[in-house]
C-alpha cells in the first residue's frame, strides 16, 4: 500500500500507465507542456530508473505488453493530415519493428496478444483488426455488430494454442474463428433476454 513516485523531480507530468506483466516496470506517456505525449518511457517502480525509451514514440499512448513482456504497442494520437499508426517495439532493445495501419487514438478500444506473442488482435469503434506480429501484416479485419443506438463491444479472447480466437457482441452472439484462415467453426448465441443487456462475457479458456 506504499505510494511510490517513479517520476523525477521538475519532470513533466506522465499519465497513461502500463504495467509491465513480469517486471516491476511502468510504461509511460510522457507530455510537455500538459498537450499530447511526447514519448515512451519504461521506469522501474523501484527505483525510478529509466529502462528504455522508446523512438519514434512521439504522440503515442501505450496500448498492451504482449504477455512475456518482451513486446509493446503503442496507438498514435490523431492529428491533422496524418494517418495514425499502431507502433510496434522490442522492450529489452527499444527497437521500433512495425508500424502498422490503425486508427486515431480515440477510436481505438483494446487490443491484446495471443499467448505465443504470434498475433494481435485491436478492437476500434467499428472493426477488429489480427496482425501478424512477425511481419506487421494485417490478416483480417473483422466488422463488429452491434444494435443501433449500442455503443460496440467484441470482447476478444485467443485459445490457449493461439489457433482460434473467440469474439462476442451486443447481440448476444459469440463466434469461435479460426487465427490464420479467419474460418467461423462455431456460433453461440446467448438466450434472448427481456430488453438489452451488457455484451457477454464470452470467450475460450
Amino acid at each position: 500500500g506504499k505510494r511510490i513516485d517513479v517520476s523525477k523531480k521538475g519532470a513533466p507530468p506522465r499519465t497513461n500507465l502500463l504495467a509491465h506483466p513480469t517486471k516491476a516496470f511502468v510504461l509511460q506517456a510522457v507530455q510537455r507542456n500538459g498537450a499530447t505525449p511526447a514519448t515512451l518511457i519504461l521506469t522501474d517502480i523501484r527505483t525510478g530508473k529509466t529502462i528504455q525509451t522508446f523512438p519514434d514514440s512521439s504522440q503515442t499512448s501505450p496500448l498492451c505488453f504482449s504477455p512475456d513482456g518482451s513486446l509493446v504497442v503503442g496507438k498514435e494520437s490523431a492529428s491533422r493530415g496524418k494517418t495514425p499508426f499502431l507502433l510496434l517495439w522490442n522492450v529489452e532493445t527499444g527497437k521500433l519493428l512495425h508500424r502498422m495501419p490503425g486508427e486515431p487514438a480515440y477510436r481505438t478500444r483494446t487490443a491484446g496478444f495471443s499467448p505465443d506473442n504470434q498475433f494481435l488482435f485491436v478492437e476500434t469503434i467499428d472493426v477488429i483488426s489480427i496482425f501478424e506480429v512477425k511481419t506487421g501484416t494485417t490478416l483480417h479485419g473483422i466488422p463488429i455488430l452491434s444494435p443501433r443506438g449500442h455503443t460496440p463491444q467484441s470482447p476478444v479472447c485467443f485459445s490457449p494454442d493461439s489457433q482460434q480466437m473467440s469474439i462476442g457482441n451486443t447481440l448476444g452472439k459469440c463466434q469461435i474463428r479460426t487465427l490464420l484462415t479467419n474460418k467461423t467453426l462455431h456460433t453461440l448465441v446467448e438466450k434472448k433476454a427481456s430488453r438489452p443487456t451488457s455484451p457477454p462475457n464470452s470467450g475460450i479458456y
